[in-house]
């Protein structure tokens, strides 16, 4: 094949081979990259399509219980609390999104977070959080939910 010539024509050509077996190389080499990537790829949208499937399930519903919130609002049932009370923040995480529909007084004096506000004097307020029932009936401390439906006659869900 190569017998026909000359040396520097075979040296020439030889190099080209080499070349020619390095973009091969190359072009191997990125076809195997590309394969790879490509497995990842679909590998993360099928990890993420089941997330998206089975996320839902563990969620909760954010509003599940403004029936409880709006009714007890309706029945004239108030929160008192400080913004600074762990167990008011719990209390208020319990009802989640529903909150915004809870009568909440503030107790903390905005000129001093110490010092109880006089509405807050004037309604026996003890400790925090304090619900109060129509009828001055109070609730001292973090309640549960289901307590707070019992107490006031209002649907959890």
């Amino acid at each position: 094949m190569y017998e026909n010539l000359s040396r520097k024509e075979r040296r020439q050509l030889q190099k080209i081979e080499a070349k020619q077996k390095k973009v091969e190389m190359k072009i191997s080499t990125t076809k195997s990259k590309i394969r790879s990537w490509m497995i990842w790829i679909v590998v993360c949208l099928v990890v993420a399509s089941l997330a998206l499937r089975v996320y839902p399930s563990f969620r909760s519903n954010p509003h599940e219980f403004d029936a409880l919130a709006k009714c007890l609002t309706e029945k004239g049932v108030v929160m008192y609390g400080a913004y600074w009370c762990s167990h008011c923040q719990e209390q208020k995480k319990a009802f989640r999104d529903s909150f915004e529909f809870i009568t909440y007084m503030e107790c903390a004096s905005p000129e001093d977070p110490q010092k109880m506000t006089a509405q807050c004097k004037a309604a026996g307020i003890s400790g925090y959080p304090t619900w109060i029932f129509p009828g001055n009936v109070k609730l001292g401390g973090e309640q549960t939910l289901e307590k707070l439906s019992k107490v006031s006659d209002c649907p959890l869900k």
